[in-house]
């Protein structure tokens, strides 16, 4: 009787009990809040003595899964009597449970099968038109196989009803597999001519039961499923994204059975080519706001619809991975192509890539510095040590100093050539004058071949001598006194 209880629909029955002679054809069946009636088959052989049936002639066999754990009580009926089809003498046997639908370790099945455990879970062979199924403690998940018989071999209908389906402990079956509907995986495209599509509605087991399925669709964009009045047909053709779901009832369910199924519907966006960025700074490694191109780029599409990233390979903007973390403040200290990665936000496989340029214009600047000026010690030879370093902040005039090297050369070509050419040395001691040139050279440390060169000179001030015309002088006398120097 167990078996019966699967059942749920009364057109599912119908169909497994005149298709389903043997156990490997078994059909999915399930029982619901209703009696559910369905024809009986007869001129089968009998497969002979199984468990508690003596014989087993017009057998049917079926299958059902256990949707809610605990106990399942049917009443299984056979008749011509409508509408109580209860004149006929009806049999049955169910195994379990199971993993999944099997017909390889059923007790005495084929018959005289017994050197497996004992799984019969019910069995009545009696002359009666009902029967009482029961199938204690089920569990959720577990499978249970179910043969029915006609032994009179007279055409009739048989009916099942669960009769303590919303009782406390009351276990149940699995109709999906019986009355369920599947509308497919999920569609999403990204195509600029794909913007419509055919969504089905296909019942998971065969209809058999007479009468029309009907069918109700809502579409969800975000706001909860909105009815569409107008598509009432097992097959619908949308053109808007969003979620599509169906409500779909058939003869013989006691119940709809609801399925839903993404659609999206998206194109490559049509991108403006990016202009460069240029730095005008002169800055040897400036900072850039990459995402200042986006606006310009996706014009007139709207920037709230996409997700744009930025990336250092080309590769990676095409695989969608190691953009760039902070594109509003991007450092660079040379010249570089930037790959852009542009997709729709919602189907981040739809996308377009672009790519421009940022241009580091590095400038090194000498500015001249004034000359540096001292007097000459007591040896009065004209040269003195100067600190040359001390001039570094007025020829690097704000520039960074730790973007740009300062050094100091005793010859322009040594200043021209590199920063280790005629090194007026050590220049923080430097010894030079009375009237000595000294070449700067401010190169970037970034680039070496970005330089400039400016001068300033040593100027060494010798110390004044004093000569006396006369050897003798007198008070109220004049002399003369020349100082040099």
């Amino acid at each position: 009787m167990k078996k019966i209880i699967l059942l749920i629909t009364i057109f599912c029955l119908n169909f497994i009990y005149a298709q389903s002679p043997t156990c490997d054809t078994a059909s999915a069946f399930c029982a619901g809040g209703s009696t559910l009636t369905f024809a009986n088959s007869t001129s089968v052989p009998s497969l002979g003595s199984i468990g508690c049936l003596s014989t087993t002639p017009n057998p049917a066999w079926f299958y059902m899964t256990i949707s809610q754990s605990g106990n399942l009580d049917f009443l299984l009926t056979q008749g011509s009597n409508a509408p109580n089809y209860n004149n006929q003498d009806v049999d049955f046997i169910v195994w379990g449970p199971f993993n999944s639908t099997n017909c390889t370790d059923l007790y005495d099945f084929p018959d005289g099968n017994t050197t497996i455990p004992n799984n019969i879970v019910d069995c009545s062979y009696s002359g009666s038109a009902t029967e009482n199924v029961n199938i204690p403690n089920a569990i959720a998940g577990q499978v249970y196989m179910v043969l029915i018989t006609n032994f009179s071999n007279q055409s009739g209908q048989i009916t099942l009803t669960q009769t303590n389906l919303g009782q406390t402990g009351a276990g149940a079956t699995d109709c999906n597999v019986v009355c369920g509907v599947d509308l497919g995986p999920d569609q999403i495209f990204c195509s600029s001519t794909t913007t419509c599509y055919t969504i089905n509605a296909n019942f998971n087991s065969p209809t058999t039961q007479p009468g029309t399925p009907a069918f109700v669709w809502f579409l969800d964009t975000g706001s909860g499923p909105v009815l569409q009045p107008t598509l009432t047909t097992q097959s619908v053709t949308v053109c808007q994204s969003g979620v599509w779901s169906v409500l779909a009832t058939r003869p013989g369910c006691t119940a709809g059975s609801t399925d839903d199924v993404l659609i999206t519907f998206s194109a490559p966006p049509d991108l403006n080519t990016p202009s460069d960025l240029v730095d005008t700074t002169g800055d040897c490694c400036p900072t850039f706001d990459l995402t200042s191109i986006i606006a310009n780029m996706l014009s007139p599409l709207n920037p709230a619809d996409y997700n744009v990233t930025f990336y250092t390979d080309l590769f990676d903007s095409f695989s969608g991975i190691n953009p760039i973390a902070n594109p509003s403040t991007y450092n660079t200290c040379s010249s570089m192509p930037i790959y852009i990665r542009v997709e729709n936000l919602n189907n981040a496989d739809c996308f377009q890539n672009a790519e421009f340029n940022l241009v580091v214009n590095c400038v090194a600047t000498a500015t001249m510095p004034p000359d540096m000026i001292v007097c000459d010690d007591a040896s009065n030879d004209g040269v003195e040590p100067f600190d040359l370093t001390t001039q570094d902040g007025a020829i690097l005039n704000g520039q960074d100093a730790t973007e740009y090297s300062v050094t100091y050369h005793t010859t322009l070509t040594g200043a021209q050539t590199n920063n280790s050419t005629d090194l007026a040395i050590p220049s923080t001691a430097y010894v030079g004058g009375p009237n000595q040139v000294i070449y700067v050279r401010v190169e970037s440390n970034i680039n070496p071949t970005v330089f400039d060169t400016t001068t300033f000179n040593l100027i060494v001030n010798l110390l004044p001598t004093a000569t006396i015309s006369a050897n003798t002088t007198c008070e109220g006398l004049t002399g003369e006194v020349t100082i040099t120097g």
